[in-house]
């Protein structure tokens, strides 16, 4: 029974130092990097777009301004970059499924490739990272006509979701530039 159960421990013990290795070369991603490998994961585990890959800024806007989201709201007023919300989603989509781990690994090495291959990204960053997030998160229109975002949990703001809801807060806020 016991010589059973080591390869699981073992096979465990290989997919979490494999994760850790995506999670560092994660944050060495340019922007553009983290944006196409964002897009690549997106394609590969989603391939006929939903309704929350094709929201418009505006809506996701107005979703992102719901007081509910208040414990989430950046406690700077330094707007996201893409990228940064690029690589949040990624950190998110490889913690709450390790098995992501080899799918974002492919993705940065094509989009960390030389020369430009892909051609720009057809669906916006924020549909991008609602479809990441879309057993959490659902981007919904509320009977007056108002968008809002239904959270499936409540995260704790400095959890890896809630990370991720900070950055598309800090990267959809108008900051007054």
């Amino acid at each position: 029974m016991a010589s059973g159960t080591a390869p699981v421990r073992h096979n465990r013990k290989m997919a979490k130092l494999a994760t850790g290795a995506t999670l560092t070369r994660i944050g060495t991603l340019t922007d553009r990097q983290a944006v196409q490998a964002l897009a690549l994961v997106v394609a590969h585990e989603h391939p006929t777009p939903d309704a929350d890959a094709t929201c418009t800024d505006g809506q996701l806007r107005e979703a992102l301004d719901d007081p509910a989201l208040q414990d989430f709201a950046p406690t700077t007023l330094t707007p996201s970059d893409e990228g940064t919300l690029a690589r949040a989603a990624l950190i998110y989509a490889i913690t709450s499924n390790p098995a992501l781990a080899d799918v974002v690994d492919e993705a940065m090495i094509l989009a960390s490739g030389p020369g430009d291959r892909f051609e720009p990204t057809t669906v916006a960053i924020g549909g991008l990272v609602l479809v990441v997030l879309k057993t959490e998160v659902k981007l919904e229109r509320k009977p007056g006509g108002r968008w809002h975002l239904l959270l499936h949990v409540k995260p704790v703001a400095d959890s890896t979701l809630g990370k991720v809801i900070t950055a598309l807060i800090a990267h959809f806020t108008d900051h007054g530039d």
